[in-house]
């Protein structure tokens, strides 16, 4: 029995030291975030996490600092259209800039993201933050329609899928039970290093065989759309978000609502975006008039909320200034920066008081 013991033990410390090998190397050539003060979806590819719900989910530690931060989350062309770097040189210099949008994403899915971001703060840390939310029709598909696809579990958003990747989180039917306390994420992050690591030199060969490359600024700037892009890009919409009813967007918009109320009850602010779109995609299609109603609707409920202000941007709808049907060129990015920073800078300005937190914009007539 003795020597089944040794044995047994012998192997465990072989694993054991094996693993420690693996997570030192790991340690020593896993691209980090270039700069750990603060955070940037743009940029998980080129990390450790890969993708941007996994650079979310496992990498938002840094957002535990006390100071004051403004942090951007929405879809794809809230990661584009507000730089990090653009949007952090245009605002006082105490308050770090984080951008936390993601790809794909619809309401539920920015609801969880920042349910992640106050998860890690202390109420101190929530008071000093400003939450930017970038809006436009395309966020609002409803979960049945966005979620419910045979590659992965109904329902499951991106984030739900990291939740539970590595164990951090439990699946039940009443939703995701926490198996490891949010004050040991970092070191259990830590720990899973090795697997990150592998998985991420699979990713890195698939793509050096895929050869894919990221096109310069100056070939996105000289994108210029034909009449059968536009056409493609409309017809995606409509098979993506179901038929253009009045309810349609009523899911979504419940879900932006109780974000909102949600953020502003913890002592954070919201400053609620409308991100422009090119002009013939909002003449074009069935759902941005319905989306400009329900946007009014919100806008007339919090407009009086301390902590809440709205900013339209949707006068920046010059067609030439988009490389697709919603994402802006390069060289327009800085503009949006400039007029979003204009709203922040007196919030974040010393003395301001939450009160006089306004909407640049009211509900129609």
């Amino acid at each position: 029995m003795g020597l089944i013991l040794r044995q047994a033990g012998a192997i465990v410390l072989c694993l054991v030291g094996l693993y420690l090998v693996v997570l030192a190397a790991a340690l020593a050539l896993a691209p980090s975030p270039p700069d750990r003060r603060w955070l940037n979806t743009a940029h998980a590819n080129d990390t450790i996490f890969m993708t941007q719900p996994k650079y979310i989910y496992l990498n938002r530690g840094v957002l535990r600092d006390p100071g004051e931060k403004v942090v951007v989350v929405g879809a794809s062309n809230s990661v584009r259209g507000f730089t990090r770097a653009e949007l952090g040189s245009f605002v006082p210099p105490r308050a770090v800039v984080h951008n936390f949008g993601l790809g794909g994403a619809n309401m539920t899915e920015v609801r969880q993201v920042i349910d992640l971001v106050q998860e890690v703060q202390t109420a101190e840390a929530r008071r000093r933050t400003i939450f930017v939310i970038g809006i436009w029709y395309g966020m609002f598909t409803e979960d049945r329609l966005r979620w419910f696809t045979p590659d992965r579990t109904p329902g499951d958003t991106d984030i739900d899928i990291e939740r539970y990747r590595y164990g951090f989180e439990w699946r039940t039917p009443s939703g995701p039970v926490a198996l490891v306390s949010e004050r040991y994420t970092d070191a259990a992050v830590t720990a899973i290093y090795p697997f990150l690591f592998l998985d991420k030199l699979a990713r890195d060969a698939t793509s050096l065989l895929a050869s894919h490359e990221r096109p310069e600024a100056a070939i996105l700037d000289a994108t210029v759309l034909t009449e059968e892009d536009r056409t493609k890009y409309l017809h995606y919409w409509a098979s993506a978000m179901g038929p253009a009813t009045r309810q349609s967007l009523d899911e979504q918009f419940d879900v932006l609502a109780q974000a909102c109320d949600a953020i502003l009850s913890e002592g954070s602010q919201v400053v609620l975006v409308d991100l422009p779109l090119p002009k013939w995609h909002k003449d074009r299609s069935p759902y941005y008039r319905p989306f400009e109603n329900q946007e009014a609707r919100l806008v007339a409920e919090f407009r009086d909320r301390p902590g809440f202000r709205f900013v339209d941007l949707g006068r920046l709808d010059h067609d030439a200034d988009f490389i697709d049907e919603v994402h802006p060129k390069p060289r327009v990015t800085p503009t949006w920066s400039k007029e979003l920073a204009r709203a922040l800078s007196p919030l974040l300005a010393p003395g301001m008081s939450l009160a006089s937190s306004v909407s640049d914009k009211g509900p129609p007539p």
